[in-house]
């Protein structure tokens, strides 16, 4: 087997769950694919299909929003530490809609614990120039913002969605 054939396999996993709209079809692929790398000791592709199924978990709602962050927070040394910017930005941002979507969880109380993820992935969206996931990191801090009535935060985060709207 090519060295790169489970890197494409991951990929294709998260395209395809993605794009399907139905995440309980991919979750058997994710979880095959976490099996795989656990045999071969593929730890960052390991640590990305984990990333998938979480947001698999968070995709079938709310009530799934612990069963997502617990392995996304095991996995974040490995996708911090080897990841690339775009994976650790999609962790960033599956973390802290993790966080929004948990119903226990408020941000009023704690808005650093989904403000600073959001913040991160932003920047390193914006060295990428990956229009598309920095358009959802500003909008959720444009959210978050809004929630804690910081009407100036809120503008700018907006202006910045706009701005990589207009980029697609």
């Amino acid at each position: 087997m090519c060295p790169l054939a489970p890197k494409r396999r991951q990929q294709l996993l998260h395209t395809l769950s993605s794009r399907s709209g139905n995440a309980v079809l991919g979750i058997p692929y994710a979880l095959a694919s976490l099996s795989f790398c656990k045999s071969f000791n593929l730890d960052l592709l390991k640590a990305s299909a984990t990333l998938t199924l979480a947001e698999l978990w968070l995709s079938l709602g709310s009530s799934h929003a612990q069963s997502a962050l617990a392995p996304i927070h095991g996995a974040f040394p490995v996708l911090l530490g080897h990841g690339g910017l775009e994976l650790r930005a999609r962790a960033f941002i599956t973390e802290a809609k993790c966080y929004l979507a948990d119903s226990s969880f408020s941000v009023s109380e704690e808005p650093e614990m989904v403000l600073e993820p959001l913040r991160q992935a932003s920047e390193d969206l914006e060295l990428l120039e990956y229009h598309k996931l920095a358009a959802e990191a500003f909008y959720l801090m444009a959210i978050v913002y809004d929630k804690l009535g910081q009407l100036d935060h809120r503008e700018a985060a907006a202006s910045s969605f706009r701005k990589h709207i207009t980029a697609l």
